[in-house]
């Protein structure tokens, strides 16, 4: 699901970006960050209560579901109103109507997310995968043709919304669960008690994520944004392709182990070393990519190479912190986990806010590189420590183990930059030659050196987690969501 949606999606973007511009690229990011901090705190965490209750029953259900589509409701009026103010903040009156266009995506969102929980809890990915890709490729389609009738900016915004309709359509085509009117106080108390905590997580890491297209706007404006979230948006599909559905099955996989701390170890260290594993070396291939790749745009997009290479740093912090939350999650902690996150998530604003200002004065790729060199040293210092003292203290692994894991994986990622970087000097032509023949020989070495360096990588794919992931259906006090009416749909 994770991997072949970032597929679709890097393409279209590419698609878009070269069509569009780094102008209107980034006015899409400023109204898209925002609306998505809006949907964000439409969720109120309710995926991840459902997802962790021991017992869940047709009351916390319908309740959870009720709970999100009510909030939805208010807070796409929110985001209406607040779209002004934003455009305001950031000094770009064309951003207002773009967050206008994009906030129906608020109430699509809320209509899914409690399918989408149960889905997960029952840990049916295959049915999810289908629809969520039928939807990207479809959003994706419109979006490419409203670029090519000269929609700007409403080509992205067509892509957004669309991609959300044609999820709430097939998921609830697909879905054997329907809402009914079971809301209770009570189940509202439960989900609510647990959510919360998620939300403030969640609310500390959307800051800690998205600080960077939040003040950049605010700085420097569209363009650098457009330069700036291109290359952060590469790294991101690599790191949702590869350690989202680590993350994915981690809540469902450690939950029910949550009373049992050698498993809970080993399961932890289990999905700790496939994250780390699968990362690394896609990462190294997209560092020796970036520059063929980003001259394949075209000359305005030039100053994405040295950020998407930077920000590639981030992306290995983030496979080794990846699976923190689900354990602080399924031992119970989500205040816990609100709190560290909440802590990293105001250092990271004020490290940007401290670049903004020092770079103020600086040309539009230096601005881009400065921000993407601020974001790296806040998660290869403050991230990375605090992951350390999670893992000893949930899994009791010490902080020299720990980084042992990732001692080959790193051996694969130096070989592959060394291979990569002796293909690009020694190829000539043009961008797009040059990019398909170093990232193919590129990728033939990340895979062989994998494979060879990595024991028990494959087999951790293959079997274990598919074979011994832990079914949290069987927690349930009544019958969970039947996966088998949707098969063959």
């Amino acid at each position: 699901m994770d991997g072949g949606r970032q597929v679709l999606s890097v393409a279209v973007t590419f698609v878009l970006a070269a069509m569009l511009g780094p102008e209107t690229f980034g006015l899409a990011a400023m109204a898209i960050v925002y609306v998505l901090f809006i949907d964000m705190v439409q969720r109120q965490g309710m995926a991840s209560a459902l997802i962790q209750r021991r017992v869940l029953t047709a009351a916390h259900r319908d309740t959870g579901f009720w709970l999100v589509v009510i909030t939805s409701m208010v807070m796409t009026v929110v985001s209406v109103l607040g779209a002004g103010w934003w455009a305001d903040v950031n000094n770009t009156p064309a951003l207002e109507q773009v967050i206008v266009r994009l906030s129906p995506l608020v109430l699509l969102q809320g209509l899914t997310t409690v399918q989408q929980a149960l889905l997960r809890r029952s840990m049916s990915f295959r049915l999810l995968a289908t629809r969520t890709l039928v939807a990207v490729l479809v959003g994706g389609v419109v979006g490419i043709l409203g670029a090519m009738a000269g929609w700007g900016v409403d080509a992205l915004v067509a892509q957004q919304l669309t991609t959300a309709g044609v999820m709430v359509v097939a998921l609830w085509r697909a879905s054997g669960w329907r809402p009914g009117g079971r809301f209770t106080l009570k189940a509202a108390g439960e989900l609510l008690g647990f959510s919360s905590g998620a939300f403030l997580t969640s609310l500390a890491v959307f800051v800690n994520n998205r600080a960077d297209a939040l003040l950049i706007g605010v700085f420097f404006g569209p363009f650098v944004v457009g330069i700036y979230r291109l290359g952060s948006r590469l790294v991101d599909m690599v790191v949702a392709a590869l350690v989202g559905p680590v993350q994915q099955i981690a809540l469902p996989e450690l939950a029910p182990h949550q009373d049992d701390a050698p498993e809970l170890a080993v399961r932890l260290e289990r999905l700790g070393r496939l994250s780390v594993a699968s990362t690394v070396p896609v990462l190294a291939c997209l560092v020796v990519v970036a520059d063929p790749l980003t001259e394949t745009l075209g000359g305005s997009w030039q100053g994405s190479a040295a950020v998407i290479k930077v920000l590639c740093v981030v992306g290995v912090v983030r496979a080794v912190v990846a699976v923190d939350g689900p354990v602080l999650q399924a031992t119970g902690r989500p205040f816990l986990q609100a709190a560290v996150t909440a802590g990293l998530a105001t250092l990271s604003a004020l490290t940007f806010a401290m670049a903004g200002v020092l770079l103020e004065d600086a040309g539009t790729d230096a601005q881009a590189f400065g921000m993407a060199v601020s974001r790296a040293v806040l998660f290869a210092t403050p991230v990375l420590v605090v992951h350390l003292v999670i893992v000893r203290r949930f899994a009791g692994t010490p902080p020299m183990e720990e980084l042992r894991h990732l001692g080959r994986p790193l051996a694969v990622g130096v070989l592959v930059l060394l291979v990569g970087s002796a293909l690009d000097i020694v190829l000539p032509g043009p961008p797009i030659v040059r990019l398909l023949a170093v990232g193919g020989g590129a990728a033939l070495v990340a895979v062989a050196a994998t494979v060879r360096l990595v024991p028990g990588c494959a087999e951790l794919v293959v079997g274990r987690l598919r074979g011994r992931a832990g079914s949290p259906a069987s927690r349930d006090d009544e019958p969970p969501v039947d996966p088998r009416p949707f098969a063959g749909v």
